[in-house]
This record gives structure tokens, C-alpha cells and sequence, in this order.
């Protein structure tokens, strides 16, 4: 269904929380093109926040609307990806150091004190995609193992011990790839039904549970949602409007999209709100006799 219109239009921005208690930051639209404008949204509309310190788009981020973490992406000060990263507490934006490693379009899943920042890319070039996986304790980052495929654009989900992530740009295609993280090891999941990047995920959903919706295929913008069972993907209902290039928050039943490129280069305003059905047991009483 229909939610509140953004504020600001963009698209690769950062997202997280949900459709009752959503947050987005940064991204890029037409003036200026690094967004530092963040928007709280409270399950009907949104309402400005404060600004990140550093406008950037291209970049992803973890947690909830009062406790998230802002990662990489570029700066208007650089034209490739920077390592830096961002607090937020529901109020404020705090300008929290660097990860190990510059990226951006990269996954990000977790918690503000328990994250992982995985894939991407550090430029010049879209082709230079990154496997490379750092751990986030709430004050450090610190390195860990590496993803089997290289992505950027990628959508991701879940906690540091039990994360996901799925599709991407490769140097060569639009990637079927899904990748589960136990907080040591990435082992390989099912494949996407078609080759995907720059959907927006339900990022607080499961391992086992949780969706992408939109993104970009080879042969173009798309609207169809897809759904992960930990094991499967399934199409789910489409959005109401394709879109690319931008990111979601919530669960697989309880999932907020917002802003992206239909293929607008502005970015949109438009908000959609996911909410799956519930069915109830017919439960019987049984007697013996």
C-alpha cells in the first residue's frame, strides 16, 4: 500500500527500521547530488531529522530508526568510496571514524553494537567489487573472513552471526548469488530466480526469512518482490511502482520501501508499505470417548 511521500527526493540512499519506525539518510538527487538529509518516518509520514555530517550516496547502514549506523559510500570530497561511518541515537549524527576498508554500494546487516559492513565496490570503476567482510562491536571494526562472490548493489539481512546476502553488480552480470554469514564463516544459499541488483530488502528480516523487492535485472527496472525461506526463493506481490537504486527496511512481513529511480535521476518520493497475511489455526477441541 501507499505510505507517506518523502521529503526529499533521492535514491541510493541508506535505510533502516521499519514500516512504523523507519529510517533513511543521504543518497544523491539532482541538487545537491550528496544528500546529507535524514527522514524519520512513524508508520504514516515522514518528518525531517538532523543532517549526516557527511552528504554521500551509494552508501548502505544497520540498525533501527534510534540506534543505526550510516556506512561508506561517496563523498561530494572524493569520487570513489570512503571508509567512513556514522552513529545515529534517534537524535544526532555522530562522526564515528573509518571501516578497514573504503566501499560502497556495499551489505550491511545487524545491530548499531553487532554489524557487518561485506561487498561493494572502491572505485575508479564499478568492476572493482569487494569480498572482503569487516565486524562492527559498537566502537571497532575488525576484519573477517571473505564472501565467495564479489558484488556490489547487493541486498542484505539479518544479525552478525546469522546474516544474508543476496544478488549484486559482478564485473560481468547481474549475480543469482545468496550468501549466508554465521559471524565466522559464508557458505553458500539458494540462487535468485533471475540475476538482480539495487533491490531494497526487508533488513531486519531473518536468515530465514526475508524479501527484496524492485532492483535492476539485465534486461531492466523491475517491480516483482522475491522472498527467501533460508533455503528457496519464491516470488512474492509486485510493488506498485518498479524502481532501482534505493533500499528498504523491515521484515518480510512488515516491509518499508521508499525513494529510488523509476528511472527519474532525481530519485523519488513515493513510499510503499508491505504487510503480509496472517492466518489463524481452526483449532478444535478433541474429546475421547
Amino acid at each position: 500500500s501507499s505510505g507517506g511521500a518523502l521529503n526529499q527526493q533521492r535514491r541510493i540512499q541508506g535505510n533502516v527500521g521499519g514500516k512504523d519506525a523507519g529510517l533513511t539518510f543521504g543518497g544523491y538527487t539532482s541538487s545537491p547530488n550528496h544528500l546529507n538529509a535524514s527522514e524519520e518516518y512513524n508508520g504514516t509520514s515522514w518528518a525531517e531529522g538532523n543532517n549526516l555530517n557527511t552528504g554521500r550516496y551509494g552508501l548502505r547502514g544497520f540498525g533501527i530508526q534510534t540506534a543505526a549506523v550510516a556506512i561508506g559510500g561517496q563523498a561530494a570530497t572524493a569520487s570513489i568510496a570512503i571508509a567512513g561511518y556514522e552513529s545515529y541515537d534517534g537524535s544526532s549524527w555522530t562522526a564515528s571514524g573509518n571501516m578497514n576498508v573504503a566501499r560502497e554500494e556495499p551489505g550491511g546487516f545487524g545491530i548499531q553494537t553487532a554489524g557487518v559492513a561485506c561487498k561493494g565496490f572502491n572505485g575508479p570503476s564499478y568492476t572493482n567489487v569487494l569480498t572482503s567482510t569487516e565486524e562492527y562491536n559498537g566502537s571497532s571494526w575488525t576484519s573477517g573472513n571473505a564472501a565467495s562472490v564479489g558484488a556490489s548493489s547487493v541486498a542484505s539481512a539479518g544479525t552478525l552471526t546469522a546474516g544474508v546476502v543476496a544478488g549484486g553488480s559482478t564485473p560481468s552480470a547481474k549475480t543469482t548469488s545468496t550468501e549466508e554469514y554465521d559471524g565466522t564463516n559464508w557458505t553458500t544459499g539458494g540462487a535468485m530466480i533471475i540475476g538482480l541488483s539495487n533491490a531494497a530488502p526487508s533488513k531486519n528480516g531473518t536468515q530465514g526469512e526475508w524479501q527484496v523487492a524492485g532492483g535492476r535485472t539485465a534486461a531492466g527496472i523491475i517491480g516483482n518482490t522475491f522472498v527467501y525461506n533460508g533455503s528457496s526463493w519464491i516470488t512474492g506481490p509486485s510493488i506498485a511502482t518498479a524502481r532501482t537504486e534505493f533500499d528498504g527496511g523491515g521484515t518480510a512481513g512488515s516491509h518499508l520501501i521508499c525513494g529510488g529511480s523509476t528511472p527519474a535521476p532525481a530519485g523519488v518520493t513515493t513510499t510503499e508499505e508491505f504487510t503480509g497475511e496472517t492466518t489463524a489455526a481452526n483449532v478444535k477441541t478433541l474429546t475421547s470417548s
